[in-house]
Order: structure tokens, then sequence, then C-alpha cells
């Protein structure tokens, strides 16, 4: 944006209260970027935000660029500290983007207005190229491009979540409980703060063990289309289990009455029950004191308390 329609934009935002005029300029500019703006219910408050695009995580040789590039998406003001969100899309490994309206939906306005948090979409390998555990290296090395640069941004290091949807939902339980990615990217398993499964398949818990560290996990499970279906959730029921059963933190919550697309898309809907899930696990992960409860079409299982990091 023209430094003097930004001075416009930023004069016309302070009036109303939103953002401080001083310091919108300051942001990093070695990103390509564009500025957005936009409410959300149900208080219709304003708010500038900023979009980076495609910027590149990893470099792997005869690759699409695209497919190893992320978005990073802040408020419009400087920020420090914030928590980091990681999202993945689905699309059963073959098709799909990090910047699909459809599936993005609400995602990054309401993760960087309402939860305060810095919000990333990633690409990754698809098809082919993804075989051989490209998929799993590219969200660890993901991860790890996050941990080494989101400061910039204003987010905090220290508190990275990761999630997927549907195909990606297997990958992130993966990356999250298994560090042989994440050592290979130069990190481990305690850049993790939080792993949100949605609506996909969870990992057999028969290794997990005592005292090791393991990031906290939420998994969203519908009924309908979900990777294997009832058993989807019996197995993702089987890994909260395993979770609890060597002193780890995870929660099941059906998502009764919704669809597989609708679990992940519906995110940042107002008063949506993946978005209350979501909301009331991020709280208790980062020790916000308030809750909000879940509607009746939805069913917890119960959880352990996050252990201190």
């Amino acid at each position: 944006m023209p430094v003097m329609k930004k001075l416009l934009y930023c004069a016309a935002m302070a009036a109303i209260g939103t953002v401080d005029c001083c310091q919108l300029l300051a942001h990093p500019f070695e990103f390509p970027h564009v500025h957005l703006g936009s409410t959300m219910a149900p208080e219709y408050n304003s708010f500038a935000g900023i979009w980076y695009q495609n910027i590149r995580y990893a470099n792997a040789p005869n690759v699409d660029p695209g497919s190893q590039s992320l978005d990073v998406y802040t408020l419009d003001l400087p920020l420090a500290n914030a928590p980091v969100m990681i999202y993945a899309h689905g699309g059963g490994g073959d098709r799909g983007d990090k910047a699909w309206s459809m599936d993005l939906n609400l995602k990054p306005a309401w993760f960087i207005a309402k939860e305060g948090f810095v919000f990333v979409s990633i690409n990754y390998r698809l098809g082919a190229d993804g075989a051989g555990g490209n998929v799993q290296q590219d969200f660890a090395d993901a991860v790890a491009w996050v941990h080494n640069n989101i400061a910039k941004f204003g987010g905090d290091p220290n508190r990275i979540f990761l999630s997927g949807h549907s195909f990606a939902a297997g990958i992130v339980a993966t990356i999250g409980t298994n560090d042989t990615f994440l050592k290979k990217a130069g990190k481990d398993l305690n850049v993790l703060k939080g792993v949100i499964v949605i609506d996909g398949g969870g990992v057999d818990g028969r290794n997990f063990r005592s005292g090791q560290y393991l990031p906290s996990f939420l998994l969203l499970n519908t009924l309908w289309n979900a990777p294997g279906g009832a058993g989807g959730v019996k197995r993702n029921q089987a890994m909260v289990e395993a979770l609890h059963a060597t002193g780890h933190t995870g929660e099941l919550v059906e998502l009764l009455g919704k669809d597989h697309f609708m679990a992940s898309s519906d995110i940042g809907v107002n008063d949506d029950p993946s978005t209350l899930a979501i909301h009331n696990f991020l709280n208790t992960v980062l020790g916000r004191k308030e809750a909000r409860a879940f509607p009746p079409c939805c069913t917890a299982s119960p959880s352990l308390p996050p252990r201190p990091r």
C-alpha cells in the first residue's frame, strides 16, 4: 500500500478507535503482503489485518515452489509474543490450497481478531510428489520455518499450535507424536504447544511413553464422511485414552450434526461447535481463564489438565 494511502487509512482507523495510527506502519515489508479490513459477529467491530503471501519455507529440487509455501495473517498493528496457529488444508493428499476461500472461510479473521493469534496457512507437496514421507517432511519443515521466523510477525515461537483437516489431520497427528521429521528439520516436539486433529485419523498410541513430551491434543470428529466414519471416532477415542494413560493431555469432541467439510470450514462462525471446542481448548492449554460452554450439539470426552510447560 502506498505510504500516503496507508496514512489516510491509519487516520480513518484511528478515528474509530481500532488501532494506534502511529504504529501501523511497522511490519515486515520484505514479505509480499496485502492489507485487509473486516468485522466479525456478534460485535461487528472493525479490525485491520495483513496477509503475507507465498513465503517459501523449503526448497526441495524439482518441486513447484507454491507447494512448499505458506501465508501468514496478522493484525495490522505491532504484535509481540502472540500465540501461533498453523493450519493445513485437507483434500485427500492430491488437491487443495492454503488460500482456498471456501476452506479458510473465517479462520484467518477469527484467529487474529478473536483469539489474538498469528495465523499461518500452509501448502505441501501433493500426489506423487508427496509420497515417501515428503508430505510429513513438508509439515515439519513448515513448523521449523515458523519457529525460526514467526517473531518477525509478532508471533511467539514458544506457543505454536498445529492443526489439520481430513488428510492433513492424520499428518499433524503424526508430526505431533513422532519427532522423526521434526528432528530432520532441526527441531523436536517441544516446539509444539498443541495439535488439533480436525475430522481425520489419529495415530496408534501404543508407542506413547510416560515422561516423554507430547503437545496437548484436541480431536474433532463428525460421523459424516470422515475418514473411517464411526470407526475413525473409535480410533481417535483410543488415541485419547492412550494419551491419558501415559499422563498426556487429550480430548475428543464429537461434532453432532455437522458434515466432514463443515467441521473445518465453519471454524470461526459464532457459536459454532468447532469454534467453541477450539476456543475452549486454546484457553485450557494457554491458561486463559475465560471459557464458553459447549452447545447441546456437542459432546466432549474428559480431558486431563495441561501439564506445566
